[in-house]
């Protein structure tokens, strides 16, 4: 038999999805991106499809791919990744800042969400509004969605 005994000085929660899916990462801070993803729609089927391309992971001074087939993003443009609370920022398609959503300000660059929509915020204020609404009624509540998200403005959906 064997017995061993020590002191636990930090539990670090680990979450296996999130880092399986990790797009962007600084260090300990990690976020999914949904950003690349492409909609299909299927005329025999009359449904749309996603497709999410094997991605890799991105890190500051990388250079991420603004144009597929089905989105377009600004050479210049702050992705809010809410459901991971990351910040990352894009300067002429440059990853120049992966960062904690609390430590966000807007800067008057468009920004968009993990999923690619377009966030409509345009100032300090605005963005304070959008956080205080997630907490009251949650990230995938319709409402939420709909006042503050734009799904065609970067992307579009391609028949199939």
């Amino acid at each position: 038999m064997t017995s061993a005994c020590g002191v636990v000085k930090e539990i670090v929660e680990y979450n296996e999805k999130l880092d399986k899916k990790s797009v962007f990462i600084n260090g300990e801070i990690r976020a999914r991106g949904d950003v690349f993803e492409e909609f299909y729609y299927n005329p025999d089927s009359k449904n749309i499809f996603k497709r999410i391309k094997d991605h890799p992971t991105y890190s500051i001074g990388d250079r991420i791919p603004v144009k597929g087939e089905c989105y377009q993003y600004p050479d210049y443009v702050d992705i809010l990744i809410l459901r991971d609370q990351v910040v990352v920022k894009i300067r002429n398609q440059i990853i120049t800042e992966i960062s904690k959503l609390e430590d966000y300000t807007y800067n008057g660059y468009p920004v968009i969400n993990g999923r690619g929509f377009e966030i409509k915020i345009g100032s300090q204020e605005d963005f304070k509004q959008l956080l205080s609404d997630i907490k009251a009624k949650g990230i995938d509540d319709a409402d939420i969605l709909n006042r503050w998200m734009k799904f065609d403005t970067y992307k579009k959906i391609k028949f199939n």
